[in-house]
């Protein structure tokens, strides 16, 4: 069933091509909900205490573009980081704007822009997020910040392709992987893309972490070319989606 961006209240940001004033919370458990919406406190309060209820040891933080050798493994390595970072700027002050959330049984895929300001300047970009529900709660096990990004459609600008070596399969046969993903459009009005035939498969971006991953594709055909943002998870058969979210190129 296709579901369509949900209407709230914040800011316009440049999404998918297109500005929205929407985001897209379809399949999200409540509990996910209120614990991204802890975030921006956080962050304000510099509560590094508190990190231990977004990431655990097997937590992967990394950038884009990517780099595997640059990621930060495991919590007491993000809390370094974030002390010695965002949380030593002087009068910092981070706004975050949730412009999807979308789970599907143990795994979430969230898209957020975040704007930072302190009193030296400041920057923004975008960040994505693979969550797994554990025994302790919803936890990042894949974290991929994008500073200077504005607009999810400028993943496609990099083509990372030392990384993409973990889903080669999965993106060879996109519609047999997706069957019983959680799908959502992140183009207001458009239809979810038909990739069953006709569509080649570019993948830009793969991160994988234990049994979890990330995989961003542009998929190109029939006068037509999505970018796929894909949460995924390694099960007996092979790599499979869990929550794809489509964007029009």
């Amino acid at each position: 069933m296709n579901k369509w961006i949900v209407k709230l209240a914040v800011p316009a940001i440049a999404f998918g091509g297109l500005m929205s004033v929407g985001a897209v919370q379809a399949a999200a458990p409540g509990e996910l909900v209120a614990l991204n919406q802890q975030w921006q406190p956080l962050m304000n309060a510099k509560d590094v205490e508190s990190l231990n209820k977004f990431y655990d040891a097997d937590s992967l933080l990394g950038q884009y573009p990517y780099d595997s050798t640059k990621n930060l493994q495991g919590l007491d390595a993000i809390s370094q980081m974030f002390a010695g970072g965002p949380f030593g700027l002087p009068e910092l002050n981070a706004k975050v704007d949730t412009l999807a959330l979308d789970a599907k049984d143990d795994t979430a895929l969230l898209v957020k822009h975040w704007d930072i300001s302190f009193k030296e300047g400041g920057f923004k970009g975008l960040a994505l997020e693979v969550l797994n529900r554990t025994d302790d709660g919803w936890k990042r096990r894949i974290d991929i910040g994008a500073g200077g990004l504005s607009a999810a459609t400028d993943f496609a600008q990099n083509d990372t392709e030392v990384d993409n070596s973990a889903f080669g399969s999965l993106a060879a046969d996109y519609a047999l992987r997706s069957e019983g993903a959680s799908r959502v459009s992140l183009t207001e009005g458009a239809e979810l893309p038909d990739f069953t035939e006709g569509f080649v498969v570019d993948n830009l971006l793969s991160v994988e972490q234990d049994n979890s991953g990330l995989l961003i594709s542009r998929l190109t055909g029939k006068g037509q070319s999505f970018l796929l943002f894909n949460a995924v998870e390694k099960t007996a058969a092979g790599w499979q989606v869990k929550v794809q979210m489509s964007a029009v190129l």
